[in-house]
């Protein structure tokens, strides 16, 4: 995998983990971030990218992504099962919805609506 895809797939991790994680240091539980919704998702992300990953192999693709995450320290094991966020992955988890969103309303403006969440 290139280093590239590499980037692709942490930051579609930290967009996953932005739905429901709150604040660093909070544990959560890894099935709640690699699941069957989220690798869905992780399919279609890859289809909008013209990522060439095959769908059957994107579960073990977001788990080499989230190792290393933690290999950088943004995120770290709490027991076999759950894991959190460091604060520096705190950091560059609003960094990287900050970016996603930005890209996402310059390349899909029509996305851009009234009530349309926007980019903190």
């Amino acid at each position: 995998m290139a280093s590239t895809n590499h980037e692709l797939w942490q930051s579609i991790l930290f967009l996953f983990l932005s739905k429901f994680v709150k604040q660093a240091q909070t544990p959560f539980a890894k099935k709640d971030l690699i699941n069957a919704k989220n690798v869905e998702l992780a399919n279609k992300f890859a289809q909008m990218t013209g990522n060439t990953t095959p769908p059957e192999k994107m579960k073990n693709t977001l788990n080499k992504a989230l190792a290393a995450l933690q290999k950088k320290g943004l995120v770290e094991e709490v027991d076999v099962k759950t894991l959190q966020l460091t604060n520096a992955g705190w950091n560059t988890m609003h960094i990287e919805v900050k970016a996603a969103m930005t890209k996402i309303s310059q390349e899909f403006p029509q996305s851009q609506t009234a009530n349309a969440p926007k980019a903190n």
